[in-house]
């Protein structure tokens, strides 16, 4: 119990000193995750020594959601959904989470995965309120949106893609956790709160990532999981329950609307003078740099962390402010801090699991 202590305490100091610097400087230091790893992996070798305690009984949990969260944190980082330092971030608050907790109220395979789902629902939510807050700020715009204004915005919107958007979330999701049900039984049948949590998480990850797919992408990938899940239906190998199916199918008209209702949320205008490195620049704006001849100007127009400014390329478009084709202000897409995320899902989880034991 004293270490479990001595563990949680060292976990809730990372996470607050994470959170701060995230929000303060859009940054997770190495330093801080260095000056936490150190009394972590000291306080894990003495709470898993056979000589202290009855630890060794829990190392199992412990070390395959410590895999399970490693790995979806390199997932996400590939996926560019978001930085190096929230996987390290991630990976540290798995080994500081004693496996005893693994098990509380959850089958403890996979249990620790909730943590991330947990951490994407309250950032949704974040961006969502956020959204709202500022809609609502400029009222008077929306005063106007009223009859014939609102049938031009219906007929502006690129439909075909909402459409193979909307069937890709909902095929692959669908696959995903049929697979899930295959690979943790266990799991699926006696919680179906990671049911609820993993698909919205999943949901949540495609949004992130169908900005860089063009329509006929999301229209393949969207055949090529229906394909799958038929196949396995056909099979007997894959099977997802009705219900389950309906509420994805409703979840993600659900979320795919609030996104839609936000997404101005993503972007805020600055001077120019102000970008700096690190800064992700909005694609209108780049595409504003195709007839500048100034030097290193940046490319990437994904919106994504792969896109993320460098020290040269933040000073050229510096400089393409004081040029022919320049303008005093540019567009960057808002930085999340997914740090305190992380802490709200990782004490939702704690609190979920310890009620359990």
């Amino acid at each position: 119990m004293i270490l479990e202590a001595l563990l949680l305490t060292t976990l809730l100091l990372l996470l607050g000193s994470a959170s701060y610097t995230d929000c303060r400087v859009s940054h997770i230091w190495n330093r801080h995750l260095g000056y936490a790893a150190v009394p972590i992996f000291l306080l894990d070798f003495a709470y898993y020594s056979p000589l202290v305690g009855d630890g060794l009984a829990y190392w199992q949990p412990f070390l395959l959601n410590a895999v399970c969260l490693a790995l979806t944190g390199l997932l996400l980082y590939a996926l560019h959904i978001w930085a190096a330092g929230d996987t390290k971030l991630l990976l540290l608050v798995a080994l500081a989470i004693p496996g005893r907790l693994y098990g509380g109220h959850l089958p403890y395979v996979g249990s620790g995965i909730l943590i991330v789902a947990f951490a994407f629902l309250a950032a949704f939510a974040y961006v969502v309120l956020c959204g709202l807050g500022q809609r609502w700020r400029a009222s008077r715009r929306l005063q106007g949106l009223q009859g014939e204004n609102i049938r031009t915005v219906v007929k502006k919107l690129d439909w075909p893609r909402i459409a193979a958007s909307y069937l890709l979330m909902v095929t692959l999701v669908q696959l995903i956790m049929a697979i899930g049900h295959v690979l943790l039984p266990t799991a699926a049948a006696k919680s179906p709160l990671i049911d609820v949590a993993a698909s919205c998480a999943l949901i949540l990850a495609i949004l992130s990532l169908r900005s860089r797919m063009t329509t006929k992408q999301m229209a393949g990938g969207a055949v090529l999981s229906s394909t799958g899940l038929l196949l396995g239906s056909a099979a007997q190998m894959l099977s997802i329950s009705y219900a389950m199916s309906a509420a994805i199918l409703l979840w993600t008209a659900v979320l795919m609307c609030l996104r839609m209702l936000v997404q101005d949320y993503n972007y805020r205008t600055i001077p120019t003078e102000e970008v700096r490195e690190g800064q992700i620049l909005a694609a209108g704006t780049v595409c504003r740099f195709a007839r500048s001849r100034v030097r290193n100007l940046p490319t990437g127009m994904t919106e994504d962390l792969s896109s993320r400014l460098t020290v040269e390329e933040a000073a050229s478009v510096r400089r393409w402010q004081q040029s022919r084709y320049g303008e005093d202000t540019v567009v960057i897409v808002r930085k999340i801090p997914f740090a305190i995320f992380i802490t709200v899902g990782t004490i939702a989880f704690l609190i979920f699991e310890v009620v359990g034991l």
